[in-house]
């Protein structure tokens, strides 16, 4: 006689958000000199007169399938439908596209410590997003106190590592951004690093 307990039951999350935004739009282009000088708030104010704000949701579903290689799948859908602003000043600012984003990863023993890959697919049903900014790929070796990063983003490189003290955490990675249509048309290096408090 078979039987299904709640022990052999998948792990499954689901989530949902909501958010109120005010955004600022312009097509305008300025100059870094327009800048100089300048208190950015009232550059903002006096120049990017298209304001809006609307309500948005997101969604998602994770689940982790068990196994050797402990697989988790995530799905998350944000601003679902499309969200769409109203204006507070001018025209207001267009509406924003839903985004439906796909991501997998593995985990197992490597070294001493855990090896994690993962995947993410975002802009699934967009058209207009070209494929090599939709795929990312990463990879993090963890070792407790030490974590070692790489992967690909956009069709770039990215690394970083961080530190974890249980109450303090330091993170950095460097990145870049792809400005263009396509991967490898106009990169945007970037930078970040991060310390936070538990």
């Amino acid at each position: 006689e078979d039987t299904l307990s709640l022990h052999d039951a998948l792990p499954i999350s689901f989530g949902i958000a909501g958010r109120h935004v005010k955004r600022w739009a312009t097509e305008e282009d300025f100059l870094i000199t327009d800048l100089i000088g300048t208190d950015l708030n009232q550059f903002i104010d006096t120049n990017i007169l298209s304001k809006g704000s609307g309500n948005a949701l997101d969604v998602s579903f994770l689940t982790m399938l068990g196994g050797n290689l402990n697989p988790t799948l995530a799905f998350v859908w944000k601003d679902v439908g499309y969200t769409r602003f109203e204006p507070t000043s001018g025209q207001g600012p267009n509406r924003q596209d839903d985004n439906i984003i796909f991501g997998a990863s593995i985990q197992h023993p490597f070294a001493f410590g855990n090896w994690t890959h993962a995947l993410e697919y975002k802009y699934i049903g967009t058209n207009s997003v070209d494929l090599s900014k939709k795929i990312h790929l990463g990879t993090e070796v963890s070792y407790g106190l030490l974590d070692l990063r790489a992967g690909l983003y956009q069709g770039y490189l990215t690394y970083g590592a961080a530190l974890d003290f249980s109450f303090l955490k330091v993170e950095a990675a460097a990145y870049a951004l792809e400005l263009g249509n396509s991967s490898g048309q106009s990169k945007s290096d970037r930078y970040q690093a991060s310390i936070s408090l538990n």
